[in-house]
C-alpha cells in the first residue's frame, strides 16, 4: 500500500443513484477514509448508493439544488474547495467535470476526472466539447477502459492517461435483509434469465425484449427478471404485457441485492451498444454466472469467447440464439464462466485503492504534468 502523508480528498458527483460511477464511489470513497485519507464527497442527490457512506469516515455534503442547471451549484462547488482545501479533487460525470473543473481551476486545486464511458457516449454538442477542454487541464484521466482512455488520446499527454478497472464489492454495507423469494411468486424450477441495468438507448432495451420473448417461445420454463429504472422500462412492460409474458418475466425496479439473483440466475445478458466497464457483467462473472454479452470492443477488453457468448448486438436472431445456447448447453456455460470469474479476479478494491492511492501520490509530488499542459 502506497503511504501518503496527511491528504484531503474531495469527490464531486451529481448523485448516489443507480449509476456504475456512483457504484463504484459508494466502494472507494469510504476504502480511502479507512486507509487514513481525509476523504469528503460533495453531492446533489441521493440515492441507494449513498447508504454505503453513511456512517463510514467519508464526510458528506450535500448541495442543496433545484433542478441540474440551478446556478448556485457552481458558487456551492467553489466554496467547498475554499472549505475544504483539498490537495485534489476527483469528478464524476459530466456535470461535476465541468463545474468540478472548473472551480478546481479557479482555486488552483489539482483535479482529476474520471471516465467512465467511452467515445459512443458523447454526442458533439456544447456541453461535450467544453468537457473535453476542460479535461485538458486535468492533472490525470482516470478511466475504466482502454476504450474510455481511446477517447482522450488525442486530448491530453499518453502520461495523464491511467487505467484502473472497477472494483467488484459484492458484500456492501447498508444492503437490506436477504431477498425472499416468496415475493416472487414466478420463480420456480426453471432457470432464471437475468438482465440488470439503466433502461436507457445504450443498453438496447427494444432488441433486448424481442429477444427475451423469443426465448421465452421456445423455453417455456424459463423465467426471466429485468432489474433497473429508466425511460424505456414502461414502453418495455407494455411490449411484454401484449405478448401475454407478464406472468414470467417481471420488472422489479433497482435492486442492491443482485448479487443474490446472479448467483441464481442461469445466465445474466447485457446488449448494450457502448459501455465503459460494465459493473453487472463483471460482478455477474465473479458470482460463476454464465454471461451473454454484446460483442463490442468494451466488452472484449475483458471478456472473449471462451469466457462468454458474444453476440451481434443489434440482431434479434443472433441475441436470443446466444441466450438458448447458454442455457441448453450447461458444461459449455459453466467452463465460460469459470473463464470469465478468472479473467476479474484482479479487480479487487483493494487493487483499486492501492491504483488510486499511487495517483495521488504522484499529485502530491508533482509528478504529473502541470495542469495548464497539453499536448
Amino acid at each position: 500500500m502506497v503511504e501518503l502523508p496527511a491528504m484531503r480528498v474531495l469527490h464531486l458527483i451529481p448523485s448516489f443513484g443507480t449509476g456504475g460511477a456512483e457504484r463504484q464511489l459508494s466502494i472507494l470513497a469510504p476504502a480511502l477514509a479507512e486507509s487514513g485519507i481525509e476523504c469528503h464527497v460533495g453531492y446533489c442527490y441521493e440515492g441507494p448508493n449513498l447508504q454505503s457512506l453513511v456512517g463510514s469516515p467519508v464526510y458528506l455534503h450535500h448541495f442543496k439544488v433545484e433542478g441540474n442547471h440551478d446556478p448556485r451549484l457552481f458558487w456551492q462547488i467553489w466554496t467547498l474547495i475554499r472549505a475544504v482545501k483539498p490537495e485534489v479533487v476527483q469528478t464524476w460525470l459530466l456535470q461535476m467535470d465541468v463545474l468540478g473543473g472548473v472551480a478546481a481551476l479557479l482555486r488552483r486545486t489539482p483535479f482529476i476526472i474520471s471516465e467512465r464511458a467511452s467515445a459512443a457516449a458523447y454526442p458533439s454538442g456544447g456541453k461535450t466539447k467544453l468537457r473535453a477542454l476542460i479535461g485538458r487541464y486535468a492533472r490525470c484521466i482516470v478511466a475504466n477502459s482502454e476504450c474510455g482512455l481511446d477517447y482522450w488520446r488525442p486530448r491530453v499527454s499518453a502520461e495523464r492517461l491511467r487505467l484502473i478497472r472497477n472494483a467488484i464489492s459484492l458484500e456492501r454495507v447498508g444492503l437490506p435483509a436477504p431477498i425472499r423469494e416468496e415475493s416472487f411468486p414466478i420463480i420456480g424450477e426453471g432457470p432464471i434469465v437475468l438482465f440488470a441495468g439503466r433502461f436507457t438507448y445504450q443498453k438496447n432495451i427494444p432488441v433486448l425484449v424481442k429477444a427475451l420473448i423469443a426465448v421465452a417461445r421456445q423455453q417455456q420454463n424459463a423465467v426471466f427478471l429485468l432489474f433497473g429504472e429508466g425511460p424505456e422500462r414502461e414502453l418495455a412492460a407494455r411490449k411484454i404485457a401484449d405478448e401475454g409474458l407478464s406472468g414470467r418475466m417481471v420488472l422489479p425496479g433497482y435492486s442492491p441485492n443482485l448479487a443474490h439473483w446472479m448467483r441464481r440466475a442461469a445466465v445474466c445478458v447485457s446488449v448494450s451498444h457502448f459501455e465503459g466497464l460494465p459493473n453487472v457483467a463483471i460482478e455477474a462473472a465473479e458470482v460463476g454466472c454464465p454471461l451473454v454479452l454484446s460483442d463490442i470492443p468494451e466488452h472484449r477488453e475483458i471478456f472473449d469467447q471462451s469466457s462468454a457468448w458474444l453476440v451481434k448486438h443489434k440482431l434479434v436472431d443472433d441475441v436470443s440464439d446466444g441466450i438458448l445456447c447458454a442455457l441448453r448447453e450447461k458444461g459449455e456455460s459453466s467452463a465460460k464462466a469459470a473463464r470469465a470469474k478468472r479473467a476479474v479476479a484482479s479487480f479487487t478494491p483493494d487493487a483499486v485503492l492501492a491504483e488510486y492511492l499511487g495517483i495521488y501520490s504522484d499529485v502530491m509530488n508533482l509528478k504529473c504534468h502541470d495542469s495548464g499542459k497539453t499536448n
